[in-house]
């Protein structure tokens, strides 16, 4: 198996960071399950820039989804 790549590792640390749009189906702690297996104990210094793209990135793209997911139920 593939490993992750440092990129994905670091966004998904960072995503363990973010509080994150409630999804009225599933498993809610899949995500971090999920996040927290990628990562693999990623340790760094998040930078403030970086932190804030990809929180917005992040509520945006969860937004996105769970609408859709909503309006196709």
């Amino acid at each position: 198996m593939k490993e992750p790549s440092s990129t994905a590792r670091r966004v998904a640390s960072y995503r363990l960071r973010f509080e994150r749009v409630a999804a009225p189906y599933g498993d809610p702690s899949s995500d971090d399950r999920l996040a927290r297996d990628v990562a693999g104990g990623e340790q760094f210094e998040p930078s403030p820039g970086m932190d804030r793209y990809l929180r917005a990135r992040t509520a945006f793209f969860d937004r996105v989804v769970v609408g859709a997911i909503g309006r196709a139920a």
